[in-house]
């Protein structure tokens, strides 16, 4: 089994608190799992009005698992003190092992396998428990049987093109962690400033291999065009030593300070923000949660509808898991500070380290990519964190909020979701999303006002 890297200073205990199993859309059983709570007759755990009913259902193209059934937006196991009646019953192994394996995700690379926590459990949220380090027989053992182990052990990409070592990228990743624990400046500066440095990464190395694309050319030197990439032994200079270069002249606190300074040397644009994340929340909206029955002609109005009165601020923004609309102008009132609470400074910081740590770069297309929506999740979070406190009647953004906000984010757009993995496979979309991510004022863009 590969080592297991565990992350520091993040603490665990479950205190069952129920939200879990209220929020996720799907709780999905594989055959063994069904086969032990079928031998362990847990039809009569079930709340009175439910008890004879079928406690799973199966899923239209599945036949591998099948989802729990709810009652009243909550598992249909979930008792009315919030805890799993599987697991005060029968004990935690009893549980499927889907359920098991929250908040748990491992990554593994060619340097061990690395344990990443869902912010959608409130006890990792808030770091309640001990810590992550002192339950490693534990957490090893659940390793061994989980189904929630992702692989990052092929090609590391850069950009789509550019292919860089697993040396190289830990030295890449490092000088990205260390912006981020800057504290000189708000987290979204920070954010800012690693899509500096990985701009600045990626032209180096295209100027290092001799990629005719860094100096204007229109098309790609002769040999490369089948690939589509470069291969990660082109160029005389190899990739450990540009970063090595890169971090020695701005992970110091002069160069962080440079960097910064030019992670602000673009005004952002709130209309591009508000059509940006529009067009992403329009789209987990229309397509990706679907709308009843409703046909595809209907299914794109209702999605152009929603990115065009979001850019224009008409109407009302709606979020999923957000339980009401609220209006552009509580963007102002609410949502367009760079700073927060010192609680909730320390929770954002601490969620976007732990982006990094548990390997949310190397799941999606490319580093530079992944870097890049990084930036759309805190967009995001400032979203819901405005939609949280106006459902709940605040007239600040309070910690419990905010908490809510990530959580959102967590369980709809980065952890428990393949949302990214849409825009790969649709090249319309997927071509949208490169052309906004690409503009040199994104960044910027994504941590300005949206009012």
């Amino acid at each position: 089994m590969p080592t297991l890297h565990l992350p520091a200073g993040q603490n665990y205990g479950c205190i069952q608190c129920g939200r879990s199993c209220t929020l996720f859309h799907e709780i999905g059983v594989d055959a063994v799992s069904e086969a032990r709570l079928a031998a362990l007759k847990v039809n009569d755990l079930l709340r009175p009005g439910d008890r004879g009913k079928p406690y799973l259902k199966p899923i239209p193209g599945k036949t591998e698992v099948k989802n729990i059934c709810k009652s009243g937006g909550t598992c249909v196991f979930m008792t009315d003190g919030k805890r799993c009646g599987v697991h005060a019953e029968h004990g935690f192994e009893a549980k499927p092992q889907v359920c098991q394996d929250f908040p748990y995700r491992f990554v593994e690379t060619t340097n061990g396998a690395y344990t990443g926590l869902s912010f959608a459990c409130t006890a990792v949220m808030q770091n309640l428990g001990p810590s992550v380090e002192s339950q490693r027989a534990d957490v090893e053992r659940g390793y061994g049987v989980s189904r929630m182990v992702l692989s990052a052990t092929g090609p590391i990409r850069l950009t789509p093109r550019h292919d860089i070592s697993a040396p190289a990228y830990a030295g890449l990743e490092g000088a990205l962690a260390e912006l981020m624990d800057d504290a000189s400046v708000p987290v979204p500066i920070r954010l800012c400033g690693q899509s500096v440095l990985l701009d600045m990464v990626a032209s180096l190395l295209r100027q290092a291999r001799g990629d005719g694309t860094a100096r204007g050319a229109d098309a790609m030197p002769a040999g490369y065009r089948e690939l589509g990439r470069y291969p990660a032994d082109s160029g005389t200079t190899t990739d450990e030593a540009i970063i090595a270069a890169t971090r020695r002249r701005f992970i110091t606190k002069e160069g962080r300070a440079h960097l910064f300074h030019l992670a602000r040397r673009h005004q952002g644009s709130p209309t591009l923000q508000r059509a940006f994340l529009g067009l992403i929340t329009g789209f987990r909206l229309s397509f990706a949660d679907g709308r009843g029955t409703q046909g595809r002609f209907t299914t794109t109005v209702d999605f152009a509808s929603h990115c065009l009165t979001s850019m224009l601020r008409l109407g009302r923004v709606e979020l999923q898991g957000v339980g009401s609309r609220f209006h552009y102008k509580d963007f102002a009132r609410l949502g367009n500070g760079l700073t927060f609470p010192d609680d909730q400074a320390a929770l954002l910081h601490r969620y976007f380290a732990h982006m990094l740590y548990r390997k949310d770069l190397l799941l999606h297309e490319s580093v530079w990519l992944s870097q890049k929506l990084m930036l759309m999740y805190w967009g995001l979070v400032r979203w819901y964190a405005v939609g949280h406190s106006v459902a709940r009647g605040e007239a600040d953004v309070s910690l419990g909020a905010m908490e809510e906000a990530v959580r959102s984010v967590e369980l709809h757009y980065a952890f428990h979701t393949t949302f990214s993995k849409i825009f790969e496979n649709a090249p319309t979309l997927g071509l949208v999303l490169d052309s906004i991510v690409k503009r040199p004022g994104f960044a910027a863009s994504m941590i300005c006002g949206a009012g």
